[in-house]
């Protein structure tokens, strides 16, 4: 993508965490879609990735909420 944004996501009930993904833009070999490539960090609590783009002018680019399998607490 060529606009100016910040990467952000939803982190509980009212916090925002910005990010970085790791690739935006035209998907390869397609005309007209675009493809977002997130990494979810490691410590990720949230059953949701709710990932959007926002611009200086404070409109956004929402995405689909992502729903995340969080890994079993290990007991030791």
């Amino acid at each position: 993508m060529t606009a100016d944004c910040t990467w952000r996501i939803f982190a509980g009930s009212s916090s925002i965490q910005s990010f970085e993904p790791e690739f935006t833009g035209l998907a390869p070999g397609l005309i007209g879609i675009y493809q977002f490539n997130f990494k979810i960090p490691n410590n990720w609590d949230f059953p949701l990735f709710n990932p959007y783009c926002q611009f200086p002018d404070s409109s956004f680019l929402p995405t689909g909420a992502i729903p995340v399998k969080l890994p079993p607490t290990l007991n030791r």
